[in-house]
């Protein structure tokens, strides 16, 4: 039997449950912490502006299906397109763990960048809401991470802060009237709006593996080559063209630490690859397709190219070769030179009489046993007196001699590569690892890319990473800064101190290291430093 209250709910579909909860409240009259216990089992819950959990909960009480909930109302199609090898286990999570189990999994909660923690909702669509339905209510296209301007409109979206400090477990209804400070955001603003509501659309009934398709389009745009290698400068130019209108470390929008677009080499190299913020996606998918997402179901394939049976032919040649046909009547029987046929021919060591400048059997021989041995093909030809050509002709008629002068030449030079690095190591016993690359860095990736086994024997002990360290120096700069920004802070607490000037906890972990923006909250009287 359902535990609602016997009265008709409308239900957009794109509405995040919390704003579900919240109108059903107000309807209701039931007041908040009981609708929590009567839906979560939970007086103190918590529901997520973008990203919450509890779904089975949420949909067994409001009569809705758990599937439809999960992708309309919520961002999980995102995190499905940026964390696929955990698409499963995230899914699982959300249906019947709370919010704090399902964030941790998120790549969200491991990033180093934060983007804006509350809801945000268009004005204009909130009159639009009111005309149409007689409500409003907060739209899950205008949680978007990064994004502060509604791709209808185009205005800047209004933000209501919540988690600690701020509204938090109480009832938070939209604005329900345009306000006259209603501003406008620039075309590329509106532009990255549009096409994030977009690719949350697309990723609602489509799976896109985006590794494979980013590395299909830059390959086509001339931006990654065939061996993987990427053209990095060159993208990050491209982008930071494009998005060049963009403000960056606005409260709403995307956080400051992206305008380098240093997150380029881990999100697209393969060895270092790993899990990176919607943000980043965002940013990348929209200048890779030109905010066209639809570009990203267009997966390249490969054009077929119909090519003769060259084994066909070869077969041909073999069977005509061993009834004594001369190298001309195979050549306008099929086609081919008679430099190929002859290749054929004595690659599998049937004898022919046609050329009757052909070396004696035992020159042959001496000519592979020497090029077996590694010796330049110039030394042979002058040993024998005969061309260079001659020799290159009978090393490549041998079967397996070319591969077997590869793999022997391959081997010397890992060998002088070897004993180059060991004379750097024996001269300098006490260098790293990265000193003995930067001096002798030819080398060095000889070894590395051709006998790591051989090349770490040789090496000293690899040191233990260190973590990058904090510019604690410049981080009490732009502290202070934007705690002078705030303006009379007399009376408050360091929490809230921290909660305005976005502190990331140092204020209350870190403030020793924090000393001009300590010796400032002294000058102004905060207390319990």
């Amino acid at each position: 039997m359902s535990k609602r209250a016997p009265f008709h709910l409308d239900l957009p579909r794109d509405e995040v449950p919390y704003s579900t909860v919240v109108r059903y409240s107000l309807l209701s009259a039931v007041k908040l912490p009981k609708l929590y216990y009567k839906i979560y089992g939970n007086k103190r819950k918590r529901i997520h502006p973008f990203v919450p959990a509890n779904i089975t909960l949420f949909s067994e009480f409001f009569g809705l299906s758990q599937d439809d909930v999960i992708t309309n109302q919520t961002m999980f199609p995102l995190l499905k397109f940026c964390q696929p090898e955990r698409a499963i286990d995230l899914k699982a999570t959300m249906l019947s763990q709370n919010d704090s189990s399902f964030f941790v999994k998120t790549v969200l909660a491991h990033s180093k960048i934060s983007t804006f923690y509350g809801l945000k909702h268009c004005p204009i669509c909130m009159n639009d809401d009111l005309e149409q339905r007689g409500f409003t209510y907060w739209h899950i296209d205008h949680q978007i991470p990064g994004i502060e301007v509604c791709h209808k409109h185009g205005c800047y979206l209004i933000g209501v802060p919540m988690g600690d400090g701020y509204k938090d477990r109480s009832l938070m209804y939209p604005e329900t009237h345009i306000t006259s400070d209603c501003r406008f955001g620039n075309e590329m603003e509106q532009r990255l709006s549009t096409f994030s509501v977009e690719l949350l659309t697309l990723l609602k009934t489509h799976l896109v593996d985006y590794q494979t398709i980013y590395a299909q389009i830059l390959t086509e745009k001339g931006l990654k080559r065939k061996s993987g290698q990427l053209c990095l400068n060159g993208i990050q130019q491209e982008i930071s063209n494009y998005w060049s209108d963009i403000n960056f470390g606005t409260s709403l929008g995307l956080p400051s630490e992206l305008a380098s677009y240093e997150f380029l080499g881990p999100l697209l190299r393969n060895k270092t690859h790993f899990a990176q913020h919607p943000c980043k996606h965002i940013l990348f998918a929209g200048w890779l397709t030109q905010c066209e997402p639809e570009r990203l179901m267009q997966a390249h394939k490969p054009e077929l190219k119909l090519h003769e049976s060259s084994c066909l032919i070869d077969n041909q040649i073999t069977e005509f070769a061993n009834q004594h046909y001369s190298l001309n009547e195979i050549s306008k029987l099929t086609g081919k030179s008679r430099c190929y046929i002859k290749r054929i021919v004595e690659t599998n060591n049937i004898e022919h009489t046609s050329n009757s400048l052909a070396l004696p059997f035992e020159v042959r021989r001496s000519i592979i046993r020497k090029a077996m041995m590694g010796l330049h093909r110039q030394f042979i030809a002058d040993s024998f007196d005969i061309s260079i050509g001659t020799v290159e002709q009978i090393i490549s008629n041998t079967k397996g001699l070319s591969e077997w002068r590869r793999t022997l030449l391959k081997r010397i030079r890992v060998k002088e590569a070897f004993d180059k690095l060991k004379g750097v190591i024996t001269n300098h016993p006490d260098w790293t690892r990265k000193q003995i690359r930067n001096a002798e860095e030819a080398s060095y990736f000889r070894l590395y890319n051709n006998d790591k086994t051989l090349l770490n024997s040789l090496l000293p002990d690899a040191l233990k990473p260190k973590p990058p360290q904090k510019d604690w120096g410049s981080e009490d700069i732009n502290l202070l800064d934007k705690i002078k920004n705030i303006g009379n802070i007399k009376g408050m607490s360091l929490a809230q101190i921290g909660r305005l000037a976005d502190d990331k906890s140092y204020l209350k972990r870190y403030l020793d290291e924090l000393p001009k923006t300590k010796k400032y909250l002294i000058e102004q009287g905060v207390k319990n430093l």
